[in-house]
């Protein structure tokens, strides 16, 4: 949404100038001008246009406060993949602590999230990405914790872990996907037998 404002208005004081040019709020929004423009057009933002009838002169921005509340957005969503990722690596400890496995459904479901929608799909497979690294990288632990999540129909991981597993360098060459999952398995199990 975008208003309409001529300068002798602000002079007069009937309008406040709290706003900030496009590339500017590009900046700050992290993303292109394109981007900033696509948002007014989407009602994500806020925008002005001051005129000047005198010159013909006008110029562009987006409101301060909006700006502002796409910035909440912005810090929400990432709080809340964080709280989704402790809550999945609370489960695969606990999963670990049982020895057992976990499928990909019995985590989304607590997460309410819906393994038919590609969109979920993606946040659970970015999490466990986060995790895989995080644990493999972990002195103490030097395993993929998310080898504990599987499909039902296999109880094995889905390609997407191996495919990591191997950008990851934790797979030893000429390693089966086979071998390497049941070396997982046996480094988390003993772990968490040791920390019981």
């Amino acid at each position: 949404m975008i208003t309409r404002i001529d300068i002798k208005d602000i002079r007069k004081k009937k309008h406040n100038m709290d706003w900030v040019p496009y590339p500017i709020a590009a900046e700050i929004l992290q993303v292109s001008v394109t981007t900033i423009r696509k948002m007014i057009e989407g009602g994500s933002l806020k925008a002005q246009i001051i005129c000047s009838e005198l010159t013909g002169k006008s110029w562009k921005g987006v409101l301060w406060r909006s700006i502002k509340n796409e910035l909440i957005k912005s810090d929400n969503r990432e709080n809340e993949e964080l709280i989704m990722i402790n809550d999945i690596d609370k489960m695969l400890e606990e999963t670990g602590r049982l020895k057992t496995t976990i499928t990909y459904s019995e985590i989304m479901h607590p997460l309410n999230l819906d393994h038919s929608l590609s969109n979920d799909r993606y946040k659970l497979g970015c999490s466990l990405l986060v995790l895989a690294k995080e644990s493999l990288n972990d002195p103490e632990r030097g395993f993929m914790i998310t080898a504990l999540a599987v499909l039902k129909k296999t109880g094995k991981p889905n390609d997407k872990f191996f495919e990591i597993a191997q950008m990851l360098d934790a797979m030893k060459p000429n390693e089966s996907r086979e071998d390497f999952f049941k070396r997982q398995i046996k480094s988390i199990y003993d772990f968490y037998s040791k920390k019981n």
